[in-house]
Protein backbone atom coordinates (compact mmCIF):
# COMPACT_ATOMS: atom_id res chain seq x y z
CA UNK A 1 0.00 0.00 0.00
CA UNK A 2 1.50 3.34 -1.08
CA UNK A 3 1.64 5.96 1.63
CA UNK A 4 0.85 9.55 0.79
CA UNK A 5 3.81 11.91 1.20
CA UNK A 6 3.69 14.15 4.24
CA UNK A 7 5.54 16.96 2.47
CA UNK A 8 2.38 19.00 1.58
CA UNK A 9 1.33 18.98 5.25
CA UNK A 10 4.72 20.36 6.22
CA UNK A 11 4.29 23.12 3.65
CA UNK A 12 0.93 24.03 5.21
CA UNK A 13 2.41 24.21 8.71
CA UNK A 14 5.37 26.25 7.50
CA UNK A 15 3.10 28.67 5.63
CA UNK A 16 0.85 29.26 8.66
CA UNK A 17 3.84 29.79 10.94
CA UNK A 18 5.36 32.32 8.53
CA UNK A 19 2.08 34.22 8.25
CA UNK A 20 1.70 34.38 12.02
CA UNK A 21 5.33 35.34 12.63
CA UNK A 22 5.24 37.98 9.89
CA UNK A 23 2.09 39.49 11.39
CA UNK A 24 3.73 39.83 14.80
CA UNK A 25 6.84 41.42 13.31
CA UNK A 26 4.64 43.85 11.33
CA UNK A 27 2.82 44.90 14.50
CA UNK A 28 6.20 45.44 16.18
CA UNK A 29 7.59 47.54 13.32
CA UNK A 30 4.43 49.65 13.24
CA UNK A 31 4.91 50.50 16.91
CA UNK A 32 2.08 48.53 18.49
CA UNK A 33 4.40 46.91 21.07
CA UNK A 34 5.79 49.99 22.84
CA UNK A 35 5.27 48.64 26.36
CA UNK A 36 6.74 45.43 27.80
CA UNK A 37 3.34 44.43 29.17
CA UNK A 38 1.82 44.48 25.71
CA UNK A 39 4.53 42.23 24.35
CA UNK A 40 4.20 39.83 27.31
CA UNK A 41 0.43 39.59 26.84
CA UNK A 42 0.93 38.87 23.15
CA UNK A 43 3.39 36.08 23.94
CA UNK A 44 0.82 34.50 26.26
CA UNK A 45 -1.83 34.60 23.49
CA UNK A 46 0.37 32.75 21.00
CA UNK A 47 -0.16 29.26 22.59
CA UNK A 48 -3.94 29.80 22.48
CA UNK A 49 -3.88 30.58 18.75
CA UNK A 50 -1.46 27.69 18.12
CA UNK A 51 -3.76 25.26 19.96
CA UNK A 52 -6.74 26.34 17.87
CA UNK A 53 -4.77 25.92 14.65
CA UNK A 54 -3.60 22.47 15.79
CA UNK A 55 -7.16 21.29 16.46
CA UNK A 56 -8.34 22.52 13.06
CA UNK A 57 -5.33 20.84 11.43
CA UNK A 58 -6.27 17.52 13.05
CA UNK A 59 -9.84 17.78 11.76
CA UNK A 60 -9.39 19.02 8.19
CA UNK A 61 -6.02 17.46 7.34
CA UNK A 62 -5.75 14.39 9.56
CA UNK A 63 -9.50 13.61 9.36
CA UNK A 64 -9.96 13.39 13.13
CA UNK A 65 -13.21 13.83 15.04
CA UNK A 66 -15.35 16.78 13.96
CA UNK A 67 -15.99 17.55 17.63
CA UNK A 68 -12.63 19.36 17.63
CA UNK A 69 -13.84 22.02 15.17
CA UNK A 70 -15.83 24.07 17.69
CA UNK A 71 -13.12 24.36 20.39
CA UNK A 72 -10.49 24.91 17.70
CA UNK A 73 -12.43 27.79 16.12
CA UNK A 74 -13.20 29.36 19.51
CA UNK A 75 -9.55 29.24 20.61
CA UNK A 76 -8.34 30.60 17.28
CA UNK A 77 -10.84 33.46 17.01
CA UNK A 78 -10.56 34.40 20.70
CA UNK A 79 -6.79 34.49 20.42
CA UNK A 80 -6.91 36.69 17.33
CA UNK A 81 -9.50 38.98 18.94
CA UNK A 82 -7.50 39.54 22.14
CA UNK A 83 -4.34 39.99 20.09
CA UNK A 84 -6.01 42.75 18.07
CA UNK A 85 -7.64 44.15 21.21
CA UNK A 86 -4.26 44.51 22.84
CA UNK A 87 -2.55 46.03 19.79
CA UNK A 88 -4.60 47.44 16.91
CA UNK A 89 -8.09 48.12 18.30
CA UNK A 90 -8.11 51.67 19.73
CA UNK A 91 -11.10 51.07 21.98
CA UNK A 92 -9.77 49.55 25.22
CA UNK A 93 -13.09 49.48 27.05
CA UNK A 94 -14.20 45.85 26.79
CA UNK A 95 -17.72 46.79 27.83
CA UNK A 96 -18.14 48.60 24.51
CA UNK A 97 -16.89 45.83 22.19
CA UNK A 98 -18.43 42.81 23.89
CA UNK A 99 -20.68 41.98 20.86
CA UNK A 100 -17.51 40.73 19.17
CA UNK A 101 -17.79 37.61 21.35
CA UNK A 102 -21.14 36.87 19.68
CA UNK A 103 -19.39 37.13 16.32
CA UNK A 104 -16.76 34.65 17.53
CA UNK A 105 -19.45 32.19 18.62
CA UNK A 106 -21.38 32.56 15.35
CA UNK A 107 -18.31 32.20 13.13
CA UNK A 108 -17.19 29.16 15.14
CA UNK A 109 -20.49 27.38 14.45
CA UNK A 110 -20.32 27.79 10.65
CA UNK A 111 -17.51 25.30 9.82
CA UNK A 112 -18.82 22.95 12.50
CA UNK A 113 -22.27 23.02 10.88
CA UNK A 114 -20.97 21.98 7.45
CA UNK A 115 -19.50 18.83 9.01
CA UNK A 116 -22.85 17.74 10.47
CA UNK A 117 -25.85 16.03 8.89
CA UNK A 118 -28.56 17.99 7.08
CA UNK A 119 -30.99 18.46 9.98
CA UNK A 120 -28.30 19.44 12.48
CA UNK A 121 -26.58 21.60 9.85
CA UNK A 122 -29.64 23.78 9.31
CA UNK A 123 -30.14 24.35 13.03
CA UNK A 124 -26.49 25.26 13.58
CA UNK A 125 -26.40 27.62 10.60
CA UNK A 126 -29.54 29.39 11.82
CA UNK A 127 -27.98 29.79 15.27
CA UNK A 128 -24.74 31.10 13.77
CA UNK A 129 -26.49 33.65 11.55
CA UNK A 130 -28.70 34.76 14.46
CA UNK A 131 -25.67 35.43 16.69
CA UNK A 132 -23.88 37.38 13.97
CA UNK A 133 -26.96 39.49 13.17
CA UNK A 134 -27.57 40.24 16.87
CA UNK A 135 -23.97 41.32 17.30
CA UNK A 136 -24.33 43.72 14.36
CA UNK A 137 -27.45 45.13 16.01
CA UNK A 138 -25.77 45.58 19.41
CA UNK A 139 -22.55 47.13 18.08
CA UNK A 140 -23.96 50.63 17.28
CA UNK A 141 -25.38 50.89 20.81
CA UNK A 142 -22.34 49.53 22.62
CA UNK A 143 -19.99 51.81 20.65
CA UNK A 144 -22.44 54.70 21.08
CA UNK A 145 -22.61 55.40 17.36
CA UNK A 146 -26.27 56.39 17.60
CA UNK A 147 -28.15 58.75 19.90
CA UNK A 148 -31.15 56.40 20.12
CA UNK A 149 -31.26 54.24 23.21
CA UNK A 150 -31.56 50.49 22.94
CA UNK A 151 -34.87 50.44 24.84
CA UNK A 152 -36.43 52.93 22.42
CA UNK A 153 -35.07 50.99 19.46
CA UNK A 154 -36.48 47.70 20.81
CA UNK A 155 -39.95 49.19 21.37
CA UNK A 156 -40.13 50.34 17.76
CA UNK A 157 -38.55 47.41 15.97
CA UNK A 158 -39.56 44.36 18.05
CA UNK A 159 -42.04 43.10 15.36
CA UNK A 160 -39.02 42.33 13.21
CA UNK A 161 -38.38 39.36 15.50
CA UNK A 162 -41.76 37.88 14.49
CA UNK A 163 -40.94 38.42 10.82
CA UNK A 164 -37.54 36.74 11.19
CA UNK A 165 -39.09 33.73 12.96
CA UNK A 166 -41.63 33.44 10.13
CA UNK A 167 -38.86 33.56 7.52
CA UNK A 168 -36.92 30.85 9.36
CA UNK A 169 -39.96 28.57 9.60
CA UNK A 170 -40.74 29.09 5.91
CA UNK A 171 -37.14 28.32 4.96
CA UNK A 172 -37.18 25.12 7.02
CA UNK A 173 -40.43 24.05 5.31
CA UNK A 174 -39.04 24.69 1.83
CA UNK A 175 -35.83 22.82 2.61
CA UNK A 176 -37.50 19.73 4.02
CA UNK A 177 -40.37 19.61 1.52
CA UNK A 178 -39.98 16.81 -1.01
CA UNK A 179 -40.32 18.03 -4.60
CA UNK A 180 -43.52 17.00 -6.35
CA UNK A 181 -45.12 15.54 -3.24
CA UNK A 182 -47.65 16.97 -0.83
CA UNK A 183 -48.49 15.64 2.59
CA UNK A 184 -52.20 16.30 2.14
CA UNK A 185 -52.26 14.43 -1.18
CA UNK A 186 -50.91 11.32 0.51
CA UNK A 187 -53.54 11.36 3.25
CA UNK A 188 -56.52 12.25 0.99
CA UNK A 189 -58.68 9.16 0.06
CA UNK A 190 -59.42 8.39 -3.56
CA UNK A 191 -62.71 9.85 -4.83
CA UNK A 192 -65.56 7.58 -5.98
CA UNK A 193 -65.48 6.74 -9.65
CA UNK A 194 -61.89 7.93 -10.06
CA UNK A 195 -59.57 5.53 -11.81
CA UNK A 196 -57.15 3.66 -9.63
CA UNK A 197 -53.63 4.72 -10.25
CA UNK A 198 -51.18 1.91 -10.83
CA UNK A 199 -48.63 1.37 -8.12
CA UNK A 200 -45.23 2.87 -8.77
CA UNK A 201 -43.51 0.06 -6.90
CA UNK A 202 -41.72 -2.45 -9.12
CA UNK A 203 -43.23 -5.89 -9.34
CA UNK A 204 -40.90 -8.46 -7.90
CA UNK A 205 -40.52 -12.00 -9.12
CA UNK A 206 -42.25 -13.43 -6.09
CA UNK A 207 -45.33 -11.24 -6.65
CA UNK A 208 -45.53 -12.02 -10.39
CA UNK A 209 -45.07 -15.78 -9.98
CA UNK A 210 -48.18 -17.65 -11.21
CA UNK A 211 -49.94 -20.14 -9.02
CA UNK A 212 -49.33 -23.69 -10.18
CA UNK A 213 -50.31 -27.11 -8.94
CA UNK A 214 -46.91 -27.61 -7.33
CA UNK A 215 -47.12 -24.58 -5.08
CA UNK A 216 -50.87 -24.88 -4.35
CA UNK A 217 -52.11 -27.31 -1.74
CA UNK A 218 -55.66 -28.64 -2.31
CA UNK A 219 -57.27 -30.40 0.60
CA UNK A 220 -60.12 -32.65 -0.40
CA UNK A 221 -63.14 -33.18 1.88
CA UNK A 222 -62.34 -36.91 2.23
CA UNK A 223 -58.78 -36.26 3.44
CA UNK A 224 -59.95 -33.59 5.82
CA UNK A 225 -62.54 -36.00 7.24
CA UNK A 226 -59.95 -38.73 7.80
CA UNK A 227 -57.65 -36.35 9.48
CA UNK A 228 -60.42 -35.29 11.80
CA UNK A 229 -61.06 -38.89 12.80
Amino acid sequence: MNKKPRFPNKLLIAGICLIFFGSLVLLWTLGYFPEPGTLLFTILIIPIIATGLLLLYLVFIKRKSTQLILPGMILLLCGIFFLLYNTVIPEKNFGRIWPALMDIAGLSLIPYAFKRKKKARIGLLISAITLIVLSLIFFPFSLKLTDTGFAEFALKWWPVIIIVIGVIITAIYLIYKRPGKSVRDDKKPAAKGSPIRPSSRPVTKSAAKPVTKTNRTIVSPAKSGRGGR
